[in-house]
C-alpha cells in the first residue's frame, strides 16, 4: 500500500476554524443592482443639471418675446384681433384706442366731486416723466374742473375722436375730438364746447400701474404733449 499518497488526507485540517465568507447568488445580485442603480442616479442628476444649465443659458440668450392679443371693435361691428409683440413698436391702432381713452377721462366732466378727481388721476397716471407734472399742474391750476361741478354744468366728449399718427415719428399721434358742455337744465352751452387738438408723443414703459392695466395693459404712455388742458 502506498502510504504517502493518502497519508496526508489524514492528517488534521489547521484551517478549519477560518471564517468563511457566506456569499449567495442572491446577495450577489441585489449588490451588482445597488451599484448600478446608484451609477444610473449618478449619471441621471448629472444630465438633468446640464439640461436646465442648456436650457437657462438659451432663454438668457434668446429671451421669448411676450404678446399681448388684442380684441378690438371695427365701425361694421366686425371684431378684429391684433399681436402685441413687446419687442416692437405698438400697433397705430391699439395706441389710438388707449389714447382715446386718456382723453375721455381727462376731458369729460360728470358726478361728484371726489369721483370726478378719482377719474383724472388715473388719467394723469398714463402721462410720463415731465409731462405728468405738467399735466397735474395744469389740473391744479383749473381746480381739477371743480367749477364746472359747482356750476352743475357737465360736460360730455363726443365717441368719434379722430386719431392719426404724425409723419416722420413713429410715436408722435395727433388727436382731434368734440366737446359739448351742459347747463343745470341740460341745454348745450355752445361757448362752452367745440373741437379740440391734442399732439402727443407716446413711450412705452416695462412696469404698468394697477390702475392703468385694465384698459392699458400695453404701458403707452404720454411723454409730451402740445397745447394745455382746457
Amino acid at each position: 500500500m502506498a502510504k504517502g499518497r493518502f497519508q496526508r488526507w489524514l492528517k488534521p485540517d489547521h484551517r478549519q476554524k477560518q471564517v468563511k465568507p457566506q456569499i449567495s447568488v442572491a446577495s450577489y445580485v441585489v449588490d451588482n443592482w445597488r451599484r448600478g442603480f446608484y451609477a444610473m442616479c449618478g449619471v441621471t442628476g448629472v444630465s438633468v443639471s446640464v439640461a436646465v444649465l442648456a436650457v437657462g443659458w438659451a432663454f438668457a440668450k434668446e429671451r421669448m418675446p411676450t404678446y399681448n392679443l388684442t380684441p378690438m371693435l371695427r365701425g361694421d361691428n366686425m371684431v378684429e384681433t391684433y399681436i402685441d409683440e413687446s419687442d416692437k413698436p405698438i400697433d397705430d391702432r391699439i395706441a389710438c384706442a388707449v389714447l382715446r381713452e386718456i382723453v375721455t377721462k381727462l376731458r369729460a366732466v360728470s358726478g361728484p366731486k371726489s369721483a370726478l378727481k378719482s377719474r383724472l388721476e388715473i388719467a394723469t397716471n398714463a402721462f410720463a416723466d415731465k409731462a405728468a407734472i405738467r399735466a397735474r399742474r395744469e389740473l391744479d391750476a383749473q381746480d381739477w374742473y371743480a367749477p364746472l361741478i359747482d356750476g352743475r354744468r357737465t360736460r360730455e366728449v363726443l365717441p368719434n375722436i379722430e386719431c392719426y399718427a404724425l409723419a416722420g415719428n413713429e410715436n408722435a399721434y395727433n388727436l382731434k375730438w368734440t366737446e359739448r358742455v351742459y347747463t343745470q337744465l341740460y341745454t348745450v352751452d355752445e361757448a362752452k364746447g367745440g373741437e379740440r387738438v391734442l399732439s402727443v408723443i407716446t413711450t412705452r414703459v416695462p412696469k404698468v400701474p394697477a390702475d392703468l392695466a385694465k384698459w392699458n395693459p400695453w404701458g403707452l404712455m404720454i411723454s409730451e404733449y402740445s397745447g394745455i388742458l382746457d
